[in-house]
Order: C-alpha cells, then sequence, then structure tokens
C-alpha cells in the first residue's frame, strides 16, 4: 500500500513539474502561482492517501529548498493546501 501512494505522489510531483515546464516556455513570466494552483488541483483530485503522500513530499521539498525569496509564499500555500487535505481525511 504504501508503494503505491508513493507511486502516486510521484506520479503527481512529475505531472506538476511537466506542466510548469510546459508554463514556462509558453511564456517567461511568473508562473509560480499557476504552477501552485495547478499541483494544488491534482493534489486536491487525488484520493486521500495519495494526497497525504504528495503533502508529504511537497513538506520534503520545501524543508530542503534554500530558496527564501518564495519560500514564505511556497510555506502558505503548502499549509494551506495540506489543511484543505486534511479536511477532506
Amino acid at each position: 500500500m504504501c508503494q503505491l501512494i508513493a507511486h502516486y505522489a510521484r506520479s503527481w510531483t512529475l505531472q506538476a513539474a511537466k506542466s510548469l515546464r510546459r508554463q514556462a516556455r509558453a511564456r517567461r513570466a511568473q508562473v509560480l502561482p499557476d504552477a501552485l494552483s495547478a499541483a494544488a488541483a491534482m493534489v486536491l483530485a487525488a484520493p486521500p492517501a495519495p494526497a497525504r503522500a504528495a503533502c508529504d513530499l511537497f513538506a520534503e521539498a520545501l524543508a530542503g529548498s534554500d530558496d527564501y525569496a518564495r519560500k514564505g509564499v511556497l510555506v502558505r500555500w503548502y499549509q494551506a493546501l495540506a489543511a484543505r487535505v486534511a479536511a477532506r481525511s
């Protein structure tokens, strides 16, 4: 079961990254809000267990990030997403 959850979480994370790259290529502007919205939509569309696993992956990525210019925005986004995922469970 844990392997299945991890597989779904990685799959959605890869889909979000691909979407971000497509958006960046399409227009060289601020894509972070669009990317965060797309990632949140994918996570919220997932069943509860994979959604929690995806949130765990986002938390790991945030903890390891040294991009302090965007970290505040990302932490607020993550906290809101994690709350919505927890409320569904």
